[in-house]
């Protein structure tokens, strides 16, 4: 059971996959199925060290999202550049940062938070991050736009998995 459970979620997700890269949003009577990783503070090893693009991932699985802000291009530049996708509809932030900014990502969070180590240091602990042109992204936190506060990996997929279609038009880039 567990295996034919397995291999019919599989073939939706190839599906779903396929019919992104096409243009093609599933059918509006079926769910998203959305798997994205665990992105709790402060960040696992796994986040810090992420070589997959995450930014694509949740494309792949979502759609685009309605708008993305950025930083990137910001003057003057951001110690630590940043991604924040929304999903409006269903109230979910998707906030990223480049390949090779994660430890500085954390460090800053850590900051913030009020952690002792880090605040012996102070804001010049955090070095800039600079990241080359073609980086990937890695998903470092879900927020819950109605309220502004952090969701977790479970909700932020499930709140996700609740989108009926793929949004396929590009983000309004704010």
């Amino acid at each position: 059971m567990k295996f034919t459970s397995l291999c019919c979620s599989f073939a939706l997700s190839v599906l779903l996959i396929g019919c992104s890269q096409q243009g093609i949003a599933p059918p509006a009577n079926s769910k998203l199925h959305v798997t994205l990783p665990e992105a709790s503070f402060p960040l696992s090893v796994e986040r810090k060290t992420n070589t997959i693009d995450d930014y694509a991932l949740l494309v792949s699985q979502c759609g685009n999202p309605d708008s993305l802000l950025s930083t990137e291009n910001d003057r003057p530049t951001p110690k630590i550049p940043s991604r924040l996708a929304r999903y409006n509809l269903v109230a979910v932030n998707v906030v990223l940062v480049p390949h090779g900014c994660e430890e500085r990502y954390d460090t800053a969070m850590r900051l913030l938070s009020g952690d002792s180590k880090v605040m012996k240091n102070g804001v010049n602990q955090i070095k800039a991050c600079v990241s080359s042109k073609n980086h990937g992204w890695t998903i470092v936190g879900y927020v819950n736009a109605r309220t502004q506060s952090p969701m977790s990996a479970a909700d932020a997929n499930s709140a996700l998995s609740s989108m009926k279609e793929k949004r396929t038009a590009e983000p309004i880039r704010e």
